[in-house]
Order: C-alpha cells, then structure tokens, then sequence
C-alpha cells in the first residue's frame, strides 16, 4: 500500500514520536520511538530504531507486525509511560486503557493501534538490520517495514 506524496499520511510525518505496538508471548506492548521514518512513498516504507532486546523487538522478530501510530500534541502523557516503563514489567495497555487512553485492533495484523493518533499504519516487517551503539545503551535494531493497511 502506498503512502501518497502530499497525502494527509505522509504530511503526518512531522510528528517525530512514533508509538510502536507489538503483540507476542507476554501480551501486547506499546513503546514510544523518537526514531521513526517514513522511508518511501511508494510502497509506504516506515523504519523504527528500538534496543535490540527490548520487548517490542522480540515481539516483531517473532510476529514479524507491529503497528505505528503517531503520537498527535494531546498524548504527551501516553508517550511518557508508553516510552519510560518495560514491557517485561508491566502492562502498559492495561495501564493507559485505565487513564482513559483508548486503542483499536489492527483488521490486517491484529496489533493495537493508539485511538486518536495522527498516524495508524498496520506494518509487516521487511528487514531490520543492528546498528550502533550508545553509552549506557544498548544496540539499536532498525526495523524497515512495509505499510499494510492505514
């Protein structure tokens, strides 16, 4: 599916937060990702950075999906729980469903998608190669994802 030059989609991109929704064997997870890029226009091609053994990069080597949305000027605070708790210790869905934050499931990858984003792409994973390293971090995983339905 393509993300068209001068559509609403595209013109999105300037929101930098991407909130990047995962599905695996501890359930779903959400995680905010300053680095998300929309990569190609034709086919709509989305590239997200996250650490290497995150919960959210096992759940996409595993399922191969994930979705994006992108975070609009009011969801401020879900960015800042979604990207400052691990997924590995809490259930961060649970969590924002209870203040009041509301998700959709994706019709084509069965992901969660943040109601009221900017953005909702369903992707399925094209490539992700490991890249870079930072002190105090980890290795990055830079996932290369085609849009499946928006």
């Amino acid at each position: 599916m393509d993300l068209p030059w001068g559509s609403v989609e595209s013109k999105s991109f300037v929101t930098p937060v991407g909130l990047i929704t995962s599905k695996g064997d501890k359930g779903d997870n959400i995680m905010a990702a300053e680095s998300t890029h929309h990569l190609s226009y034709s086919p709509g091609i989305i590239s997200v950075s996250i650490g290497n053994n995150k919960t959210t990069a096992n759940n996409i080597s595993a399922t191969k999906f994930f979705g994006v949305s992108l975070a609009s000027e009011n969801q401020q605070t879900l960015v800042s729980f979604a990207g400052g708790h691990s997924g590995d210790k809490i259930d961060k869905i649970a969590a924002l469903k209870e203040i009041g934050f509301g998700f959709t499931r994706g019709k084509e990858t069965g992901v969660y998608l943040v109601d009221g984003a900017v953005l909702q792409a369903e992707c399925k994973l094209v490539n992700h190669i490991v890249t870079g390293w930072r002190p105090h971090s980890v290795h990055w995983r830079s996932c290369f994802c085609q849009v499946c339905r928006r």
